[in-house]
This record gives structure tokens, sequence and C-alpha cells, in this order.
């Protein structure tokens, strides 16, 4: 594993591109403590792999099915670890354990079973799927109708999960051609994309935030 060969493809070519190389060589360390931390065995990583993390099935001494995921900190993925342990399993994968290091993030989580993907189910119980899947999301703190229709977005532009009406009720996150959240992302320069109109956003909301409105003076 200490090879740059043996890494995941998709994440190898996206730190060559994005020159993070440098965070991609302290993850085989990474992996070997947190392994040792959390007394797991290890397997190859899944390939051809994400973006932005380091992602492989693992056991623990007690012979449970989990995967262990060594992600660089990007902004995100900033609150993954609270996201998980908040939805503590309903519609997503359980967290198990998680550690933190200035560019790092590590996280044990529970290995999705059996893992078929939702295009291989027949397009009607896709709609069925989804459509719990969102509203179990929805009633979860912190989630709401924002992140519900980025999921939706998600799993219609990169899943090919489209049931009739899906852009719409994704909202804006839906729209051919742009760049707002993670449904979006399809590469490094997706990526930058994306980032730039977050802090577009952020930009124009704190401006939005300072600025007084403006009124008659009050007479003395």
């Amino acid at each position: 594993m200490s090879e740059l060969g043996s890494l995941p493809r998709a994440l190898l070519a996206a730190a060559e591109a994005e020159n993070r190389t440098s965070w991609l060589a302290t993850v085989p360390a990474t992996v070997a403590r947190l392994a040792r931390t959390w007394s797991l065995t290890v397997e190859a990583p899944f390939q051809p792999g994400g973006q932005t993390a380091w992602v492989a099935p693992a056991r623990n001494r007690a012979g449970a099915d989990l995967v262990l995921k060594v992600a660089w900190a990007h902004p995100e993925a900033l609150h993954e670890a609270e996201g998980l342990r908040a939805w503590a399993g309903h519609g997503a994968v359980r967290l198990h354990a998680t550690e933190a290091f200035p560019d790092t993030v590590g996280l044990l989580l529970e290995r999705c079973r059996p893992g078929t993907p939702l295009t291989e189910l027949p397009e009607l119980r896709q709609d069925v799927v989804v459509a719990e899947l969102l509203r179990r999301l929805r009633e979860l703190p912190g989630f709401g109708a924002q992140k519900a229709q980025i999921f939706l977005a998600l799993l219609g532009k990169q899943l090919g999960v489209r049931p009739e009406g899906w852009r719409e009720a994704a909202g804006a996150y839906g729209e051919t051609e742009s760049f707002r959240s993670v449904a979006d992302i399809t590469g490094p320069e997706s990526l930058a994309k994306v980032r730039a109109h977050k802090q577009e956003m952020k930009a124009a909301a704190k401006a939005a935030k300072s600025a007084k409105p403006s009124g008659a003076r009050k007479s003395e």
C-alpha cells in the first residue's frame, strides 16, 4: 500500500490534479495508525475509489463488517462525522468511531449490505426507495429541505435515478450546467467551480448582513 500505484485510481488522479500528493503520501501511515487504534484488519481499498478519501473494507476483533475511510479534510466534508452521528443509521450508514488530524479525518463506518446499486432496481421501485429515504432524512435534525433537494439532484445527475419531476423537486440543484453542490462534482474542474459558487454565496450573504438599511435620519 506504500506505493502510489496501489492507491485507489480516482483518488490518485484527483490528488495529482490538485497538488495533494504530499497528503496522499501520509495515507498509509494514517491507515496503519487507525488500524492499531481500532484493532482492525484492513483489506485493499475499493477501486476506483472517490476523489477525496481512501476507503476500504475492514473487520474488528469481533469480526464486525466495517469500512475504514481516511479522508482529506476538505470544506464539503467538514461535518460528515457529526451528520452521520445525528442520522444514527436512518438513511445512512452508522458511524462507529472518528479521529481528526490536522488535514485528515478518519471514519470507522458500518458497511452497507447488501449494497445493491439503486439503478439496478426497477424504475418504480427506485421512486419508492428515494421518496421514503427523503422523508426519513428530512425528519432528522440538521437535514431539512435544502439537503433533501441536493440529495435528489445527486441521485438524478450522477446515478441516473430520474423519476418524473425530479428536476423540479430538486429546485435549483436540479438545473443542468449548474455548479451549486456535490451533485455537480464530477472531477477537479467541477469541484473548483462548486467551491467558487459557495464562496460567492457566502460573500453575498455576508455583504447583505452587514449592509445597513437606508432611511431618513432621526430629527434632533
